[in-house]
């Protein structure tokens, strides 16, 4: 293998999926495989920065080098390291490697580029033996897996049911809109508890969407038990392996968000966000639902995420003092619109908690239609602003709730893009964001508002860990 190579990780075996990750129209040193890990596979990636960097990166980690003849060794190294060194017991049986820009799946080939690397990169002994045994699996039985794969040919579905609690929910409705958008699927949400109790509409061409980060939430157990017992196909988004959503579900996207010790949810949430994104992208490619060169910027614009991520979290400061300075707020009101809205509820969702205080997100046209008889002088009220670039016409709808509120004596603290001007001259306080797309605006506008949540009850003197009267999992109905 050569600089030329990188080794990636996907979970479908979609020729649609597989030939937009390898047309990308990038002239890199090293190809740069754009896998956003369809169905959240294990990946590791590429990329010719400027001034000959090299970054090499997989969703967990990072390493940035210098190319050069010399230091192709370990390039290499480091590409094979971030593959198989995170979890060697994951399926390879959708291991691809990338070569030239062209895919290789022939089984001789592929188990040759194994010996090579296996040969040829000079690994540590641990390393060495996770990718002869990844080898080994990767030449056993594929039947299970190919039988699950199926349930990926979608092209029967004419209808989706998201059925999950609380946070989970949440994540399905900011789901829900890119499903929609881009997969032009009808798309519901229901809440797990309801959802049997009254007699919902599913049959064989119906797919549900059940969302739980344990995989143990016993209300979503049992919906997803009714939908299977009405003939629909079922397909879990879950962060615990071997859980029973998982084992009961037709197929399953783990999350590989990592143990989240504390009750109140945070990096699940994000993941299950992206990982329904994730789905909504692979039903447009396989349902012809979007132009292909849509899809690849769509592609290109998760793989940004990780990075804003990481800027938004060096960012807070504001956000951390915000929360300690309202400590002795009754209540604090949440409002946004498209994604923006669950975003809002999510946003309350922490308050409640972590800090024991009346929180409550509202869809923002809601606004004259009740809840503005809430505002008083000095009311908290936190708004998620839709871009000012998006497709829609929300931001300024936005802008006039927050003038309006901000006129009846409401503290407003504004979400908002970078960039955006006209927020700044009518809110209070604005935390920026980085530019994205807005459907994936979500996974950056809840982190300030996971972090409001933490400080304000850290300053109140609460366990921000271990809330009271909650459970990390709940097992009963």
């Amino acid at each position: 293998m050569d600089e030329e190579t990188a080794i990636i990780n996907s979970n479908t075996r979609n020729e649609k999926i597989r030939n937009f990750f390898v047309n990308n129209k990038k002239s890199l040193l090293i190809s740069v495989i754009i896998i956003v890990g369809i169905l959240m596979g294990y990946f590791a990636y590429a990329e010719y920065k400027e001034n000959k960097k090299i970054e090499i990166s997989n969703q967990y980690n990072s390493a940035v080098t210098e190319y050069s003849e010399e230091n192709k060794e370990r390039i290499k190294n480091l590409l094979v390291d971030l593959v198989f060194k995170n979890d060697p017991t994951y399926s390879p049986l959708s291991l691809y490697f990338i070569i030239d820009n062209k895919l290789i799946t022939e089984k001789s080939k592929i188990n040759d580029l194994f010996d090579n690397i296996i040969k040829e990169a000079s690994l540590d002994n641990e390393i060495k033996n996770l990718i002869i045994y990844k080898k080994a699996l990767y030449n056993a039985d594929s039947s299970e897996e190919n039988e699950l794969l199926e349930i990926f040919r979608l092209s029967e579905v004419n209808r989706i049911t998201i059925i999950a609690c609380g946070t989970a929910a949440y994540a399905g409705e900011v789901a829900k809109y890119a499903i929609e958008k881009w997969a032009k699927i009808p798309t519901s949400v229901e809440l797990a508890h309801e959802f049997r109790y009254r007699d919902p509409i599913i049959d064989e061409q119906t797919l549900v969407i059940a969302i739980s980060q344990s995989g143990e939430t016993m209300d979503t157990l049992m919906a997803v038990r009714y939908a299977k017992e009405r003939g629909a196909k079922v397909l879990s988004i879950c962060n615990t392996q071997g859980a029973t959503l998982a084992r009961e579900s037709d197929a399953t996207i783990y999350t590989h968000a990592g143990p989240e010790v504390a009750v109140a949810s945070t990096k699940a949430f994000t993941a299950q966000i992206t990982a329904g994104q994730l789905v909504a992208l692979s039903l447009a490619w396989q349902r012809g639902a979007m132009d292909q060169e849509v899809l690849k910027e769509l592609g290109l614009e998760l793989l940004k995420l990780p990075r804003m991520v990481k800027q938004v979290l060096e960012s807070v400061e504001r956000m951390r003092e915000l929360g300690k300075e309202l400590k002795d707020a009754k209540s604090v009101l949440f409002l946004g619109r498209n994604v923006g809205f669950p975003i809002a509820m999510e946003g309350a969702l922490k308050l409640k908690e972590l800090a024991y205080i009346h929180a409550e997100g509202f869809a923002a046209g809601e606004l004259k239609h009740g809840p503005i008889a809430l505002i008083e002088q000095g009311q908290p009220v936190i708004v998620v602003v839709p871009s000012p670039n998006g497709e829609d016409s929300l931001h300024p709808k936005v802008v006039s709730n927050i003038q309006e509120i901000k006129a009846r004596g409401a503290k407003v603290i504004a979400i908002a893009e970078e960039g955006d001007s006209a927020v700044g001259k009518s809110a209070d306080e604005v935390f920026f964001i980085p530019q994205t797309h807005p459907f994936m605006a979500a996974q950056l506008a809840v982190l300030p508002l996971q972090i409001f949540a933490l400080e304000l009850a850290s300053a109140k003197g609460l366990d921000v860990d271990q809330p009271r009267n909650l459970a990390k999992s709940v097992t009963v109905e």
